[in-house]
């Protein structure tokens, strides 16, 4: 997909900064499609203390309706505060989910 490649060559391009993580944070909010918040996601990650523009995006997600999307916003919470040593609080509320899945993230 198209906007999938978009993100990857954004995160390649421009690794470490602040204004691909806005753009990164804005695609994240753009849709609901699973496969490209994970893309999203990981690219976010990548780019390391950057990233955390996006936690309060990301807690946000803890709560959405799908459970990929949850288990989602978890593992990329727990990255990004490995990443960046910053303690990420909410990211305890995926320990009580419902879903398997998202606990395990």
């Amino acid at each position: 997909d198209l906007r999938s490649s978009a993100v990857r060559a954004l995160a390649t391009a421009a690794p470490r900064s602040p204004a691909a993580a806005h753009v990164l944070l804005e695609a994240l909010a753009d849709t609901d499609r699973d496969e490209f918040h994970e893309t999203v996601a990981e690219a976010l990650v990548g780019l390391g203390p950057e990233a955390r523009v996006a936690v309060p995006r990301l807690v946000t997600m803890l709560t959405d309706e799908h459970a990929t999307i949850r288990a989602q916003a978890a593992k990329t919470l727990g990255q990004i505060a490995g990443a960046t040593g910053a303690p990420v609080l909410p990211l305890g509320r995926a320990l009580s989910d419902p879903d398997s899945g998202v606990r395990m993230a």
